[in-house]
């Protein structure tokens, strides 16, 4: 919870270290076992801080809040254990410290008293809205969430009403929180930009695909169904601060993103994992529930729950479905009220609340001057009027009707404004009491329109409205702009700039020219405030913002600053010949930052206004990077370009260099901030001490429908393309690899890098498995003892005939079944091959009890390495330590077997000749005097690394490889065509099938291209990571020795600068293969290349021989979600089809 600990001690040691009291609101509490647990987190967080610094802990008032169907009874059933932990762990005195009370209601509204809490959390509750949108009953016929046949317009529809929902619970906790309070919200999103994509929709769309099959059996009405949507939205980073920044109150600290699996399972990258899928359909069905019961009682009967959540997890198993669509992504965000922000929206608010009060009209007349078009040009607005409602609600009077002027310069994009009106009186009207009439707003009580707005372009330096027809005026960061460039800048009898090689006043600027500005700034507000005078009512307000200086000194590294700046990168152009020197001496901007005298000053000679209340405060600037990757000085720059662009080309010409400019320009601004040069190693947090960011990254690995990627993931997006982290004490680096990359990395084994993975994987297969092994001469001892009975041609030919045969007996009985689950058989048909291959297993109970051991391990690999009893890494241990005990007795029987049949001399020998014997029998000889009996163990820890090597990433290949010809028809038709030729050529009799041989997988060419294009694509083996043995640099980065460097194989096989198109399966691509060393990494590279490659490749193309000869099939669950607890990637679906028979 690093995320939360940041915000809460950043509001506690800011701002209310010596606070009494603190009001925390955990918001969608819930009801379950964890709910208190982040109220006791930020509990103990701010008594330890308290602690650190010998004070006494404040009284903590916790709010929880949840609808009212919410069971509370439980939670305060729970509270007594809660402050009995407390008084354990905090002394006795702790208990009356803490007081806890249930809130019930929607947080899409007020709850809370102004002013009343100091930090606000919420988890998974924001994506779920306040209602379905409206109008898409008939609409979205077939679905009951977004899909890819939804209608734009329901699209629409339901990002408005997450834009108007999370636009009204902003505002609620606006006016709820203390100034320089804080939020931290979670809530599923979607990494891609479109709402309709699989990773965010399809754990519904299977869930409706069980609704329709009741609808066909006639258990549910249709009509039910048709009428039957979700109040459900997952957002994009990108709308998600869209309506933070629309709605203004809050400023975001952080955003990141994580991973959320359905299932509560892992999903992993390098080892294999054994999943049943049985339990984790269960697991995501019982999930689901949890969330969608009460919603489908209510809309279809409770009749109906118990059978329509069976079929969904039918539905699921026989899916098995995927990462990409069960692991979802997860939004936190950290926000904070700025007390800036805040004291300039109080002070408006206040100013016409006290305006209304005194008046009472029954219409106020507002102008917003400098509006601009933004996305926060009706935000004062919206505010003005909802206060004001409220206002007159309190004291009973109508409404009054609001007639709102936006005005701006003739050249503001005035069309956007309008065409977003419709929207805004819609927002307006959710939840707040007033209702719509067509584009107006009305309230409850009355037909009248209520809110009027217009548009009136012209300068505010002069008169733009009737005398005595405004009520208010406002106008934000828009004054410090000058009607023109001050006219005494030029010296008109020497021809000539007195402002030579300066934009602004600068430390070389002569006296005149601040003089200058001053005078035109004295000029211009002192004709805005004679023009407002006579345009307002005799007791009319005006709340002016804009930018400023804080004393008489026009040099000080504020604004001035920011424009001398500003200078130095349009002389950088000069000195580069793109901009003649005559022509940036004639050119000034028309700015002015005035001080509080100045203004004071000119308000006091005008006349005709005085000061209610003048407030300075401090805008803040960032070192680094903001929210969204860009640092503050790019931000900067484009601020600056909006206004100053098209006036720098009507003055320089469009020749003008202006993308060089502003990128100057933002590079000076981020040295000079800065003041120290960027480290040369990888941005990123190293976590705790000890810990890390472990708890994170299992986190992710185990609730994230992308498993541990969206740790990657949401790094990325904050720290950009490459990262550092610390998991299990030791310091990863992510980087979104490129071919140069893998090079350097890869290409060093046993020189700069060597292999490593975490330290639960090490544990669970073995230090002296050959993925683990820590010199180059113990790697070349293991390998070439395994290489010759894996890859030899006798070895290859006698392991595809017993595969062959396996599955020509197991295949014709998938007609009978209806559904497969291809991910489940494959996990059976390879585990038994390898077993056979490996230890010669061939006992059903044996296979059984050895497959849920290997499990028990893979599932532990990505778990928290805590050896207590219950503990998946524990219960990991203790398979290992069974197959071990297993694999030792094989070995004892073997050995005593060889030497009585040696002693009785008998010809026929009972020892099965299999890998493991081979190992057993492996000494010197006179062809090879370096080979060198390897021990037990490493013979036990490798025969287990090549069971579960040799079973989930081979069936996981060939679970992708069905899933990507189903949804590739035609180059599925040709394949049959082609593999349906070679079978009658070789076939002794028509109808006859013969057995595979090695040299006929040797001529299936295209099978082994798209064998290649699904291992391409589906990147199985995301991640490669290695040791750094020495200091080195990459990617222009440091790295440091004993980090541990983690190629990502997934962004160069999908780059589309190394692969043409490559989201398209492409098998032919492979024809023609002239692609880039290091640009295919499904099998490694290099001294570190895996073993198996050819007998795994051998399995896919005898098992796609065989299917596709022998079958037709549909994918009846397209689920692209990936799998929990899983080291590969494999489909959480597990891709149920159904089969019909291939007719000769």
């Amino acid at each position: 919870m690093p995320i939360i600990e940041e915000a809460i001690l950043d509001i506690f040691s800011k701002q209310y270290t010596m606070s009494k009291s603190i009001g925390i609101a955990d918001m969608g509490c819930s009801s379950g076992p964890n709910t208190l647990l982040v109220i006791s987190y930020l509990m103990d967080t701010i008594y330890n801080r308290c602690w650190d610094l010998g004070r006494a802990s404040p009284e903590f008032l916790v709010f929880l809040n949840d609808l009212p169907g919410n069971d509370f009874n439980t939670i305060f059933r729970s509270l007594q254990g809660f402050y009995d932990e407390l008084r354990e762990t905090k002394g006795d005195g702790f208990e009356p410290y803490c007081f806890v009370a249930g809130l019930p209601g929607t947080f899409y509204g007020r709850l809370f008293p102004g002013q009343t809490l100091h930090f606000v959390h919420s988890s998974y509750s924001l994506h779920w809205l306040s209602q379905v949108p409206r109008g898409i009953e008939k609409s979205n016929k077939g679905n009951i969430y977004l899909a890819k046949s939804s209608q734009p317009t329901v699209v629409e529809a339901y990002l408005k009403q997450f834009q108007s929902d999370f636009g009204v619970f902003l505002r609620s906790r606006s006016a709820e929180v203390v100034r320089g309070g804080g939020m931290v919200l979670t809530l599923l999103g979607r990494e891609s930009e479109d709402p309709c994509s699989k990773d965010c929709c399809y754990i519904w769309e299977l869930l409706a695909v069980a609704l329709r099959d009741m609808v066909l059996q006639g258990l549910i009405d249709e009509e039910k169904f048709e009428s039957f949507n979700l109040p459900h939205y997952k957002p994009s980073p990108k709308e998600l601060k869209s309506v933070i920044e629309s709605e203004g109150s809050f400023i975001v600290n952080r955003l990141e993103t994580f991973e959320v699996n359905w299932d509560g399972e892992e999903d992993n990258a390098e080892d294999n994992t054994t999943i049943d899928k049985f339990r984790s359909s269960n697991n995501i069905a019982n999930c689901v529930r949890a969330a969608m019961e009460s919603f489908l009682v209510t809309h279809f009967g409770e009749e109906i729950i118990d059978e329509l959540f069976r079929r969904y997890r039918e539905i699921l198993a026989d899916c098995s479905v995927s990462r990409n669509e069960t692991i979802h992504l997860s939004l936190v965000v950290s926000l904070r009220r700025s007390a800036a922000l805040d004291m300039v929206k109080h002070i408006t608010i206040d100013t016409i609340i006290d305006l209304y009060m005194t008046t009472t009209p029954q219409s106020l007349s507002i102008a917003d001057l400098g509006c601009s078009s933004g996305p926060n040009t009706l935000s004062v607005i919206r505010e003005i009027v909802l206060a004001i409602d409220g206002t007159s609600r309190k004291i009973s009077r109508p409404t009054p009707e609001f007639k709102v002027s936006l005005n701006d310069l003739p050249s503001n994009d005035f069309n956007s404004i309008f065409t977003g009106l419709p929207d805004f009186y819609k927002e307006l009207m959710n939840g707040e009491g007033l209702i719509s009439k067509g584009d107006h707003l009305i309230s409850p009580s009355s037909s009248s329109p209520l809110v009027f707005i217009g548009g009136v372009p012209g300068s505010f330096y002069g008169r733009l409205f009737p005398s005595n027809s405004l009520h208010f005026i406002h106008s934000s960061n828009s004054l410090h702009w000058l009607s023109r460039v001050p006219p005494g800048l030029y010296d008109e009898e020497e021809g000539k700039s007195i402002n030579k090689g300066n934009i602004y006043i600068c430390q070389s600027s002569p006296a005149m020219v601040s003089k200058a500005y001053s005078l035109q700034f004295q000029e211009d507000f002192s004709v805005f405030l004679r023009s407002r005078s006579e345009e307002l009512i005799s007791d009319g307000r005006m709340v002016l913002i804009f930018l400023g200086r804080k004393g008489r000194d026009h040099n000080d590294r504020g604004n001035a600053f920011l424009w001398e700046l500003f200078t130095r990168s349009m002389a950088l152009l000069v000195s580069q010949g793109k901009v003649a020197e005559e022509k940036l001496d004639s050119y000034d901007v028309h700015f002015y930052a005035p001080s509080r005298d100045e203004i004071e000053d000119e308000v006091k000679k005008q006349g005709s206004f005085t000061i209610d209340q003048f407030e300075m405060f401090e805008t803040e600037r960032s070192v680094g990077k903001l929210d969204g990757g860009a640092s503050y000085g790019t931000a900067v720059a484009r601020a600056v370009r909006a206004i100053q662009e098209s006036m720098i080309r009507h003055h320089f010409g469009d020749g003008i260099f202006i993308d060089n400019l502003f990128d100057v320009y933002a590079k000076l601004l981020d040295e000079e901030i800065a003041k120290e040069d960027i480290r040369p190693i990888p941005p990123g947090c190293l976590g705790f001490p000890f810990i890390g960011e472990t708890l994170q990254f299992l986190s992710a690995a185990n609730n994230s429908t992308n498993g541990f990627y969206d740790f990657v993931l949401t790094r990325r997006l904050k720290y950009g393309n490459c990262f550092k982290t610390n998991i299990f004490g030791e310091t990863h680096v992510f980087m979104l690899s490129s071919t140069e990359s893998a090079k350097a990395v890869l290409s060093g084994d046993f020189v700069n890098f060597r292999k490593r993975y975490i330290r639960s994987i090490a544990e669970l297969i073995g230090e002296q498995s050959l993925l683990l092994c820590a010199s180059q001469e113990q790697h070349r001892l293991i390998r070439n003892r395994l290489t010759p009975d894996l890859i030899s041609t006798s070895s290859m030919s006698s392991f595809i005939r017993h595969f062959d045969e396996s599955l020509t007996k197991t295949l014709p009985n998938w007609e009978q079944r209806g559904t497969v689950v291809v991910f489940q058989d494959a996990m059976k048909i390879t585990f038994n091959a390898v077993c056979k291959m490996l230890v010669s297993i061939e006992s059903t109970d044996e296979l059984e009890t050895l497959g849920k051991e290997v499990g028990e391990v893979c599932e532990a690999m990505l778990a928290f390495p805590l050896r207590l009893p219950g503990t998946r890494f524990y219960k990991g241990l203790k398979a290992r330590k069974a197959i071990m005990k297993k694999l030792k007795k094989v070995i004892d029987q073997r050995r005593r077997r060889h030497i009585a049949e040696e002693e009785e001399e008998e010809e026929e020998h009972s020892v099965p000749q299999d890998l493991l014997q081979t190992l057993l029998d492996g000494s010197p000889s006179d062809n090879d005097p370096h080979m060198l009996t390897i021990t037990d163990t490493q013979i036990q820890d490798n025969i287990l690394t090549l069971i579960i090597a040799g079973q989930v990433t081979t069936a996981s290949a060939m679970t992708w490889m069905v899933k990507y010809l189903d949804e590739n028809q035609e180059l599925q038709d040709t394949l049959r065509d082609q593999q349906t030729k070679l079978a009658q050529n070789k076939a002794p009799h028509p109808g006859s099938s013969a057995p595979l041989t090695l040299e006929d997988l040797n001529e299936m060419s295209h099978a082994s291209k798209v064998v290649k294009e699904t291992l391409r694509m589906a990147s199985i083996v995301p991640w490669l990571p290695r040791v750094a043995l020495k200091d080195c640099e990459i990617e222009g980065f440091k790295i440091e020795k004993g980090w541990i460097v983690n190629i990502d194989a997934r962004s160069i096989h999908l780059d589309p600068t190394v692969y043409h198109d490559p989201s398209r399966f492409h098998p032919s691509r492979f024809y023609d293969d002239q692609s880039m060393p290091y640009s295919f990494l499904a099998f490694g590279t290099g001294g570190r290349t895996c073993l198996g490659i050819n007998l795994a490749k051998a399995m896919l193309i005898v098992f796609l021989h065989r299917l596709i000869t022998t079958y037709r099939w549909k994918v009846i669950d397209s689920d692209t979600n990936l799998e929990k607890r899983a080291l590969f990637s494999r489909l959480r679906s597990g891709c149920p089809i159904r089969v019909t028979p291939v007719k000769p």
